[in-house]
């Protein structure tokens, strides 16, 4: 279709010599106008997302919990994509989403809050008495 198209073959044409409908000829040149060749070999294989079993879910959470250098991998901790990383490398997954049940945290500092322990700057009861009223 699009090389069709670069032969300046006009819309209707490219959908009778393909067998197609007029709108997919058009879809398929405007994909190939924003993507360039990789519009060609779309990634997307159709149908249902293969679902996680009881094994593939083990095999995440012991990947999850393990160390990163137990995996080969050169950090020292897990970040949230670099576990998403290495699980869709090895084809373990496809898409990966992270939710948080506990929502947005915005740390702001507030006047007259602070994180210090009631009674002022020492740890003791006794810290602050005079030491002469025994």
């Amino acid at each position: 279709m699009v090389l069709l198209s670069a032969q300046s073959m006009s819309v209707v044409k490219i959908a009778e010599v393909t067998f197609s409908s007029a709108n997919r000829v058009r879809d398929v040149i405007h994909n190939f106008n924003t993507d360039g060749f990789d519009s060609l070999c779309p990634k997307r294989r159709g149908g249902r997302p293969r679902t996680f079993g009881l094994p593939e879910r083990r095999d995440i959470k012991k990947i999850a919990k393990s160390k990163s250098a137990e995996q080969g991998l050169p950090f020292s901790t897990w970040s949230l994509i670099k576990p998403t990383d290495f699980l869709v490398a090895a084809g373990m997954a496809e898409v990966i989403f992270c939710t948080d049940e506990f929502g947005p945290l915005n740390l702001m500092p507030h006047p007259g809050r602070q994180w210090a322990e009631h009674g002022g700057r020492h740890k003791t009861p006794t810290a602050n008495r005079d030491p002469s009223d025994g």
